[in-house]
């Protein structure tokens, strides 16, 4: 999400989750300002391997589907 890696429908989906939970909210934001001073201090970070990827994208659409 932070880097642009989701579907439209997704982002949409996600979006409308932040807007209703302050919690998820506040953590993606500071999860996105970690990321960016990361990248300034390291440089572009590496993929992550492709079944990483699917497995947190996993997780993710199922905390997302609990909330709903």
């Amino acid at each position: 999400y932070v880097d642009g890696d989701v579907s439209a429908a997704e982002k949409r989906q996600i979006d409308a989750h932040l807007q209703g939970c302050d919690h998820c909210e506040r953590f993606g934001g500071e999860f996105a300002g970690m990321v960016t001073a990361l990248r300034r201090k390291l440089g572009a970070a590496p993929a992550i391997e492709s079944a990483a990827s699917e497995r947190l994208l996993e997780r993710l659409g199922s905390a997302l589907d609990d909330d709903a």
